[in-house]
């Protein structure tokens, strides 16, 4: 490994270590026969298409519903409760991920349903309740943003709807949806972003309790506070390993919202192992106690559900079918009876699932939210990425950012990119690390009042390039003097195993370590033992470039420290990796 040590004055901050989750295994419990009343016709693309569901209930006429799926190759689809497709909604670009309903929310003043799906981006829309069509209703463009797994939160806190959206990485970001020209079409604005720790999709917020389920699919169920105020804390609802009730892959989340206040939680297990035996896990609303496991097996209409992705369900009147309301699941496999062929979504009567009548539940718990700091202790306020084929990359400050908060700039590019330019005034270029065809160049700023909201932007000449944009913004730093040193080392070695250079740390520093890799295998990271994931992005196409930030969740001793090993996921020559030190505040 060749060293290049570059003084940098930096500014950052953390939060608390994931736990681990045990190996996979078979579901321990009993699993209760329900059977289909009813199925959509099968969408029109073979393979794995169906992905996932949601509920939009009429306002006047609850026979008149519609349920919502997205085709992943090539549509977004709607049909009545008789199964039969009212609107397919398609472009030329084919992928579309997770949708979501939200109805009766505030947007700027105005009360409306608000339907989200995951396609180029956030897009959203309304629907005419005469028509039953659903209306684009983006401001401009999609929402910009990687990802598939997509669920909406409405805040009892503040009134403000926002938007999850999650990348298959396990990356999280938190949109607030918001109308700023009150013109009817709705923007999305980042304020939060955190990192599951692998592979994501499900979730479901509970807009009561503030609270938003996530499932990493060979781990388990996690829930995380809401708010976008909320941290990184989570807490383990059930795992994959030994005592848990599920197995890999955890996949879709539902929630059971019922009129006294009480509830529940369903999550589905594919079961990859045995999918012809995949199987559904409820948990209870407030205590998200183990109640009962189900799986949806064939009536007289229609099939079971085999391998099930996405799941819904909705509590309410929809009419003499489904009167007490709906539990609908993805079916992989659409056989007999009923009809056969592409996927499709298959549907039960609520009531079949989960008891609908229970004493109301005592008061809910407060979600998880990170403690305050310790005096002394710098922390992290934001880190995301932007990971592309482009000319410019660019993020957006978010709102938390303070005036004294350290900001810091990673840019992995292409080294024939050209000279670059951006990101502006304010920043100071620390240093940069070329290993062959991989250079990453480091800049930071200490923030104004005015840098909430502002974008910050790289480009370079010589056309379009893979690059990796990486911010990061920590709080809790000597105002004076908040960077410390850091040095950036080049890795000419053939290996997936990479090594950030060891610094001399005082007490109290937070270390903030930083690799990139370009790679035109398989995509991906594993942190150190003990690290904070912050980012992890895999970039597309031969030649990506991979990056991983993490910090540990608390300072490190007085003494030597960094030397810290990420593994890619596959060997390359071409990587830098950075060690970074923060002071804080005495």
């Amino acid at each position: 490994m060749r060293l290049y040590v570059a003084a940098l004055l930096i500014c950052l901050g953390l939060a608390p270590a994931l736990s681990p989750v045990a190996p996979a295994h078979a579901a321990p419990d009993p699993v209760v026969p329900v059977p289909s009343v009813a199925e959509t016709v099968p969408v029109g693309t073979t393979g794995d298409s169906m992905d996932d569901p949601a509920v939009w209930r009429h306002p006047t006429d609850p026979s008149r519903s519609l349920l919502l799926g997205n085709n992943k190759r090539g549509a977004l689809e709607t049909y009545d409760l008789a199964g039969n497709r009212v609107q397919r909604i398609t472009d030329s670009v084919t992928f579309w991920g997770n949708v979501d309903v939200r109805q009766g929310v505030p947007v700027a003043g105005v009360v409306g349903d608000v339907v989200a799906v995951y396609h180029r981006g956030l897009q959203l829309y309304r629907v005419d309740p005469a028509t039953r069509m659903l209306q684009r209703a983006n401001e401009g463009t999609a929402i910009s943003t990687a990802g598939e797994g997509l669920c909406l939160y409405s805040s009892p806190a503040s009134g403000r709807l926002y938007a999850f959206v999650i990348a298959i990485s396990g990356a999280v970001r938190q949109f607030e949806i918001r109308d700023a020209d009150a013109d009817g079409l709705l923007e999305g604005v980042e304020v939060r972003q955190f990192a599951v720790g692998s592979e994501a999709e499900g979730c479901v917020a509970d807009d009561d309790r503030g609270v938003v389920y996530i499932s990493e699919e060979e781990r388990g169920l996690w829930r995380y506070a809401a708010e976008p105020t909320g941290g990184t804390s989570r807490v383990a609802v059930d795992t994959t390993g030994a005592g848990g009730h599920l197995v890999g892959d955890v996949e879709g989340v539902t929630l059971v919202d019922l009129p006294d206040g009480g509830g529940y939680v369903i999550a589905s297990a594919q079961n990859s192992a045995d999918p012809d035996n995949s199987f559904f896990v409820v948990y209870d609303r407030h205590s998200n106690a183990y109640v009962r496991t189900f799986r949806v097996t064939s009536g007289s209409a229609s099939d079971d559900c085999d391998r099930t992705d996405g799941i819904t369900a909705l509590a309410a009147d929809l009419g003499p079918r489904f009167p007490r309301g709906i539990f609908v699941c993805q079916d992989n496999n659409n056989d007999a009876p009923g009809t056969v062929g592409n996927q499709d979504l298959k549907m039960v009567p609520l009531q079949d699932v989960v008891a609908l009548d229970s004493t109301p539940p005592p008061p809910p718990p407060p979600p998880p939210t990170d403690p305050p700091p310790p005096q002394g202790q710098v922390t992290l306020v934001t880190a995301s990425a932007v990971n592309s084929n482009a000319t410019a990359w660019s993020r957006t400050v978010p709102a938390g950012v303070a005036p004294g908060d350290g900001m810091l700039l990673f840019f992995s590019r292409s080294a024939d990119s050209g000279a670059l330019s951006g990101p502006g005034s304010g920043w100071s270029r620390l240093a940069d690390v070329v290993d062959g065809s991989l250079q990453t160049t480091v800049w930071q700023r200490v923030a104004t009042a005015t840098d909430p909201g502002t974008t910050v932007q790289v480009s370079g000449a010589g056309g379009q390039r893979k690059g990796a944009l990486t911010l990061a913004v920590y709080r809790g730093t000597v105002p004076s003097v908040p960077f410390a040193t850091g040095a950036g080392a080049a890795e000419s070695n053939l290996t997936a195993a990479h090594t950030t250079p060891r610094l001399t740390a005082s007490a109290g520093m937070l270390r903030v370590s930083y690799w990139a890799d370009r790679n035109s295998s398989a995509s991906g990271w594993t942190a150190p033992a003990g690290e904070q994931v912050r980012v992890v992005s895999g970039g597309t196409g031969g030649g990506r470039i991979g990056v991983l930030l993490t910090d540990p969740a608390a300072p490190v001793p007085a003494g030597a420290t960094g030397g810290l090993t990420a593994t890619s996921a596959s060997a390359s020559d071409k990587a830098t990796s950075w060690t970074i030190l923060l002071r804080p505040t005495p």
